[in-house]
């Protein structure tokens, strides 16, 4: 009797034991059932498994979940979830967690799509390094940060918005993203665009840099080979080695006032570009900087004897057949050849034609006025 009491209490405690155990494993958080969970900052938790609702989903997402920054992490510091990188396909960072933890999602090779909150100011360096199918990350127009390598050799990630007040994107941050398709657009709160952050980029289309950036670093746009169009802003002032070196789509640039060298290899290879726009704050082209370029027409805002100061290195050769246009930048515009809506004829630019022009405009607005009140 007493053997059997014994072996009944074993089996309710392997029973209880059980329960405890499936209860842990079938959690329910915030529309998912999770499998594995555990803290990933002060504040910040995470959660694995599927869509509560979904009869398809797979246990395949990663939730980060809480208040705060999430802890970052490195080759020798792991995160927990290190035994689950292989499984994630999809991210979502919950509102109220302000970062995306430095290599916290490194090396995740079925990793499709990333979804963040409005609250993430940060993405962590090398947070989605080498994640090769990565597709679609949609970063919150708050974000101020993107660490370096952050996105380095996402192949398959075709698009990315650069949020409006980010100041500052890290070295390699879309290394090699050979798929990404959006037109970029970098706003003026970034003082410098980091070495070899777009390098490689084959497939953008366009590249806007906003008035306030000061300085492109060595490589940050080489072999973006669909580049057709780039605007640069009045307040850059350097342009690094290879800047946008092997762009063979583009087709025109303009350097703006202020640029004072270009260096070795700044445009090499750019083997469409035909139209090129200096002013005379150039004073230095170092080698090579133009090389492979077929360039035929060259604009430059100064006299020629101010473009015979400038000095020109080797391996050039296209600024040396191309045809050129000297633009004094002290020439008055010319003025608009408007004609008058009171008397159909244009005004000179005198005193007296000003004058003219302004009772003109006085007498319209009374004729519209009577016009108005019905009197002829």
């Amino acid at each position: 009797m007493k053997r059997t009491t014994k072996l009944l209490a074993l089996l309710l405690a392997a029973l209880l034991l059980a329960s405890t155990f499936s209860a842990a494993y079938a959690v329910e958080i915030a529309g998912y059932v999770v499998s594995d969970y555990g803290d990933c900052g002060n504040g910040v938790k995470w959660y694995f498994g599927k869509a509560k609702n979904d009869p398809n989903a797979k246990e395949d997402t990663m939730v980060i979940e809480g208040k705060g920054a999430m802890a970052d992490y490195s080759q020798v510091k792991a995160p927990q979830w290190v035994k689950l990188k292989e499984k994630i396909a999809h991210v979502v960072v919950r509102d109220g967690v302000t970062s995306v933890g430095a290599y916290a999602f490194a090396d995740c090779p079925l990793l499709r799509d990333v979804t963040l909150a409005d609250t993430v100011r940060v993405i962590g360096d090398g947070a989605f390094q080498n994640c090769e199918n990565l597709e679609k990350a949609k970063l919150p127009k708050t974000m101020t940060t993107i660490g370096k390598h952050a996105f380095h050799d996402c192949y398959n990630l075709q698009d990315i918005n650069i949020p409006e007040k980010l100041t500052s994107i890290g070295e390699y941050a879309f290394f090699q993203c050979i798929s990404l398709k959006s037109a970029i657009t970098i706003p003026g709160t970034v003082n410098t665009i980091p070495a070899f952050v777009f390098f490689k980029c084959f497939s953008i289309p366009t590249l806007e840099i906003k008035e306030g950036v000061r300085s492109i670093e060595i490589g940050a746009f080489t072999q973006c080979s669909s580049l057709k169009s780039i605007s640069l802003p009045s307040s850059l002032r350097f342009l690094g080695l290879s800047a946008f070196s092997d762009c063979t789509s583009l087709t025109e640039v303009t350097i703006p006032n202020g640029v004072t060298s270009i260096p070795t290899n700044a445009f090499a290879g750019c083997s469409s570009l035909k139209n090129l726009t200096l002013y005379k704050s150039v004073t230095f082209i170092d080698d090579g900087a133009f090389s492979d370029c077929p360039i035929s027409k060259v604009t430059f805002y100064g006299t020629s004897e101010e473009w015979e100061r400038v000095w020109v290195g080797e391996h050039n050769d296209g600024l040396e057949k191309a045809q050129y246009s000297f633009v004094s930048l002290s020439e008055p515009k010319p003025a608009e050849n408007k004609t008058c809506d009171y008397c159909g004829e244009v005004h000179d630019d005198s005193f007296m034609g000003k004058l003219t022009a302004f009772f003109h405009k006085i007498l319209l607005f009374f004729k519209k006025v009577l016009s108005f009140l019905g009197v002829k």
